[in-house]
């Protein structure tokens, strides 16, 4: 069989035709803590499926919160398979409602709630034990929230398109698991001119990436962080009702490069170095704003647990303003990107705070797009 680094792989194939069954992807997909709170359901599962699983915890029973279910071993492993999975519909999706529609004001209550971010877990989605290692369950929970946006539009016409909610890949379904491995992203174009780091780097930094940042009006994240009325009546375990307040999202382009490379700690179990980049970043589109570039500053590292951690800081005006803490999914050079969460570059505890995601474009840095767009200015 292929291998599973490519759309054409007979694996993902396989995997895709297992996973197209509502019993498989419920087993398998949906047994994390934020499915279990929910009580949200993949589509078209049998009643009997169901009332077997009727004993799911509700968000509140009898007028009163119930705390967020502690995670566990398994609903761990069953929401990196369902990160592994992606963002696309579950079986039956393409013609009934998406599921994810679902499970997204639950998902939003957990990646807005500041109570979640905290320095153990350095703000972004890894345990709240210090370990740095990936917490897969809030990692699904970002990729819940953020399964309807895609920059769909490259090129010459980048721009941010809202797919449909029923049709969140922009009318057509992923196939599952694809472009989820190491070395997945393969460029249409190679780049003729690379620096002396580029052919030591294994995460492939260098290159244009695109990218979306998401936030609620901070109106809406202020009231729902700081409760009164019925919402104020819950205890610290448990999590806020759930947040139905629509995502802004800003489309954004980057252009990165490498600037040092520091060799894999001789103690680690991951044999990848650290690498350092830096680069450019602006909004593309209608929602460019002349002056509005930030300088991009940061670095990629394994994890504890040998994943592949991003870093980065926004610097704006001189200022380090923002910053992001995500994991690649699928490993080093995945076609499949990054996500994670941005925040105040001092950890400011009001916030704000939110999701991020982006994903490489191509291996070039070219600037003929900054000119076009400047012309459309």
């Amino acid at each position: 069989m292929a291998d599973t680094q490519s759309r054409s792989s007979n694996n993902i194939f396989a995997l895709d035709m297992l996973f197209n069954t509502p019993s498989n992807y419920e087993i398998f997909l949906c047994q994390s803590a934020l499915y279990e709170w929910s009580r949200v359901r993949p589509l078209h599962v049998t009643r009997n499926f169901l009332a077997q699983h009727a004993n799911r915890t509700a968000p509140q029973q009898d007028g009163k919160c119930r705390p967020y279910p502690k995670s566990s071993t398994d609903g761990q492993l069953s929401a990196k398979m369902h990160c592994l999975f992606g963002p696309t519909w579950p079986p039956g999706g393409a013609h009934g409602k998406f599921v994810d529609q679902e499970i997204r004001p639950y998902a939003r209550t957990r990646v807005y709630d500041l109570r979640q971010y905290r320095q153990a877990n350095l703000w972004g989605p890894f345990l709240d034990d210090g370990s740095v290692k990936v917490d897969w369950e809030k990692m699904e929970t970002i990729q819940c929230l953020l399964a309807n946006y895609r920059l769909t539009s490259l090129g010459r016409d980048p721009s941010l398109a809202i797919a449909d909610t029923s049709h969140p890949a922009g009318g057509r379904r992923e196939l599952a698991f694809s472009d989820a491995a190491p070395d997945s992203f393969i460029p249409s174009i190679s780049d003729s001119v690379k620096s002396s780091h580029d052919g030591q780097d294994p995460y492939n930094i260098t290159g244009t990436w695109l990218r979306v940042v998401c936030y609620i009006r901070y109106d809406e994240f202020y009231s729902f962080n700081n409760p009164i009325g019925r919402h104020a009546e819950v205890c610290e375990d448990c999590p806020r009702h759930p947040l139905s307040a629509e995502e802004i999202c800003l489309p954004i382009k980057m252009k990165l490069h490498v600037t040092k490379i520091e060799p894999a700690e001789t103690q680690s179990i991951c044999s990848l170095p650290t690498v350092h980049f830096e680069g450019t970043a602006y909004l593309i589109g209608d929602q460019r704003i002349p002056g509005s570039d930030s300088i991009i500053q940061g670095k990629v590292s394994p994890t504890s647990d040998g994943e592949v951690r991003w870093t980065s800081v926004s610097i704006l005006n001189g200022g380090e303003r923002w910053k992001s803490e995500g994991v690649q999914i699928g490993g080093p050079n995945s076609a499949r990107g990054v996500i994670g969460t941005w925040f105040d570059e001092e950890y400011n505890e009001h916030g704000p705070v939110g999701p991020t995601a982006f994903w490489k474009e191509k291996d070039t840095i070219d600037d003929d797009d900054d000119e076009e767009e400047d012309e459309d200015d």
